[in-house]
């Protein structure tokens, strides 16, 4: 995997950022730092850590945010790097990223790989994005459709065909339009099969452009308000 800072040297707080399939920094250029620190991971061609422990240790705070198939990803590092960060959150993703019920059904993923083309990569970046798919455009990731296909097919010979039965996140927000992973496979994951807090949003699956700033992005997801534990009241926010 790849690593780049999108911010460096602003403070004593750290945001290590997974994110999803076929991206890269420049769709979240427009995100400013004010008091954060931001590292993002991309390009899982292969899971190789490119982040040592000890440049997270030395903030006060770092916390972890993951992205869709980048959720899963983040699942697979070690367990004591995990450790250090204070909150892990995951956001439109599970750790059952391809199956039937808990995550893209098999045979859609399998038909992205074996169609992938200029056409339907717009295509699943308009249904990623929703009503961002404009503004997404102008900020579109610069990787070749190789290295976005040769992505896809190391994602579907790596993720495990397994019951993951427990949860390298704390909370996991859930978007409500999201057309990639179904939210209620996302609810049904994180909600009644591992009891992690959960909230919900009415965004698509790219749900980044509803904040200008990192920090502000922060401030809504290390809340406590609209995360509940229990299944039955998640969805009553629907």
């Amino acid at each position: 995997m790849k690593k780049e800072w999108i911010q460096k040297g602003k403070g004593d707080r750290l945001l290590v950022f997974f994110a999803g399939w076929g991206q890269d920094v420049h769709p979240f250029s427009q995100l400013q730092a004010e008091n954060w620190d931001v590292l993002m991971l991309y390009d899982y061609n292969d899971l190789n850590l490119p982040v040592a422990k000890s440049e997270i240790s030395r903030y006060k705070n770092a916390e972890l945010v993951a992205w869709s198939l980048g959720v899963w990803v983040a699942s697979q590092m070690p367990t004591e790097w995990l450790s250090s960060f204070r909150t892990r959150i995951a956001v439109n993703g599970t750790l059952m990223p391809i199956d039937e019920h808990l995550g893209i059904p098999p045979v859609i993923f399998d038909g992205t790989i074996a169609n992938f083309s200029q056409v339907t990569r717009q295509k699943f970046f308009r249904r990623m994005c929703g009503s961002y798919f404009q503004q997404y455009q102008k900020f579109s990731p610069l990787r070749s459709l190789e290295s976005q296909c040769e992505e896809l097919k190391q994602f579907r010979i790596k993720v495990a065909d397994e019951w993951i039965s427990s949860s390298a996140f704390d909370k996991a927000l859930v978007c409500s339009e999201d057309l990639i992973f179904p939210a209620k496979h996302q609810l049904q994951f994180w909600g009644e099969e591992l009891n992690v807090p959960t909230k919900q949003l009415p965004l698509p699956h790219f749900p980044f452009y509803r904040w200008e700033t990192w920090d502000s992005m922060m401030v809504e997801l290390l809340s406590p308000e609209g995360f509940f534990l229990r299944q039955d009241k998640v969805a009553e926010q629907w």
